[in-house]
């Protein structure tokens, strides 16, 4: 019926009539769906058609008004196929990390500072059930035997502790570099993360096939860097495999496989067996995502030692020294039984370029010395952030082995005098061989 040019429900009235003030009925709906999926024994990621369809017949039989059966069932699908109320922050491009530290305390990474957000759960009994429903198909059970949940999610990388470890339920979400902004070496260098005569360094030193170590704390933008070098700093014929824990470098090139290590309780899939099985796939260049124990360390070693150049691996460090020392000390922990001074010497001969990012106190990241590794053991600053004058500058030309490298891989040999515009960055410009044409390097077209 209408009513003054108004449509009216009677049946909406009706319900709403019968209802104490004090019930949220969307809520109820949700919890009445999830109850009767749960008893139903349907698997939501292999039906969710079948899943969808019950949750309509649920809802539907429920004394709700149409708006509120709307959204109720809209509730239900984000909570059960998308992230529920962390939605939002989800689809967020610049939020990197989602940081729960309770049902009422929530807070989300943007820009290297954290933010308080208005998400809440009315108890923690909700917040677990949440997480539960979050990490269902990866077979890790969240209980009093299991109170530290680490998994992967739709490609993002979480951890979940539970009481007595923690006080409350607690959620920690790093978000997928897929759903993270990515960024062109023009953006990159926009974003004062480094200026164009530093970045062309790297990308021609990456193009000449040096070994890297990107270094620098947590959420620092190590795997940012990582990701422009492998897409803007390798000719397009380069084949790229990347050994992962989680998929996060996830570079947009023609020839990039990732593969990824498997937490299970029985017969798990370690770095070991992913490097075993990266021999057989005619790599080019071998990436390790991060270096944080012995696990990774060795396989990049070994990769580089086996004549893949170009390695490339982000670690926790904060100076050469410190970078080279984990190092040792996680292959010791490997197990190679060599004394640590041989262990040094190779690391000498092996990494050839250090690069380390720094995030200052308002959130900035900025890539603050690139640093060369001598086989004689010696750390070379090459560019380094002048804090005083507030700007980069060179602080050594670069050493006769990496120039020899660079013309080896007929790229341009950076230098101190170079005038380097945005253009420079281009992939035409890290191949413009600046030699004449007759003075090839022998036995290609020369004699």
């Amino acid at each position: 019926m209408t009513y003054r040019g108004h449509r009216v429900n009677l049946q909406d009235l009706a319900v709403t009539a019968d209802r104490a003030g004090d019930t949220d009925p969307v809520a109820d709906a949700v919890r009445s769906v999830r109850e009767q999926l749960a008893q139903s024994g349907l698997a939501p990621d292999r039906a969710p058609a079948a899943v969808l369809r019950l949750a309509q017949d649920v809802i539907h039989a429920l004394p709700l008004t149409e708006v509120e059966r709307a959204h109720a069932l809209e509730a239900f699908t984000r909570e059960r196929f998308g992230w529920g109320p962390l939605d939002p922050y989800m689809r967020d491009n610049t939020v990197t990390e989602i940081i729960v530290d309770g049902p009422d305390r929530v807070d989300v990474e943007r820009g290297g500072q954290l933010e308080r957000v208005p998400v809440r759960w009315r108890s923690n009994a909700l917040l677990h059930e949440y997480l539960k429903s979050r990490i269902q198909h990866t077979g890790r059970p969240l209980d009093l035997a299991h109170p530290i949940v680490n998994a992967e999610v739709q490609g993002h990388r979480i951890n979940i502790t539970a009481p007595p470890v923690s006080a409350t339920d607690t959620l920690n979400i790093r978000k997928s570099v897929a759903e993270t902004r990515r960024y062109t070496p023009d953006q990159f260098v926009a974003s004062g993360a480094l200026d164009a005569v530093g970045l062309r360094l790297l990308l021609l030193l990456y193009r000449a096939g040096a070994n890297m170590l990107i270094c620098g704390p947590m959420a620092a933008g190590k795997t940012t860097i990582a990701r422009i070098l492998v897409e803007c700093g390798a000719r397009p014929a380069t084949r790229f495999i990347a050994l992962e824990d989680t998929r996060e470098i996830e570079a947009q090139i023609e020839r990039f496989l990732s593969l990824q290590t498997v937490e299970r309780h029985e017969r798990p899939i370690t770095m070991a067996d992913l490097f075993a099985a990266v021999k057989r796939k005619r790599p080019d260049r071998i990436i390790i995502g991060e270096v944080r124990e012995g696990i990774q360390a060795v396989p990049y070693l070994m990769a580089i030692m086996a004549g893949h150049d170009g390695g490339l691996g982000t670690m926790h460090a904060g100076t050469p020294e410190h970078a080279f020392h984990n190092f040792v000390f996680f292959l010791a922990t490997a197990g190679m039984s060599v004394n640590e001074p041989f262990l040094m010497d190779v690391l000498f001969h092996a990494v050839q370029v250090l690069v380390f990012v720094t995030r200052f106190a308002r959130g900035q990241r900025r890539v603050t010395r690139i640093v060369a590794v001598d086989p004689a053991g010696r750390f070379l600053d090459l560019y380094r952030w002048n804090f005083r004058a507030r700007r980069w500058e060179w602080a050594h030309p670069l050493p006769e082995a990496l120039e020899e490298l660079c013309y080896i891989a007929e790229v341009p040999v950076p230098t101190p005098d170079d005038a380097v515009t945005l253009d420079d960055l281009r992939p035409a410009a890290l191949d413009a061989w600046q030699d004449d044409p007759g003075t090839a390097p022998e036995g290609e077209d020369g004699p």
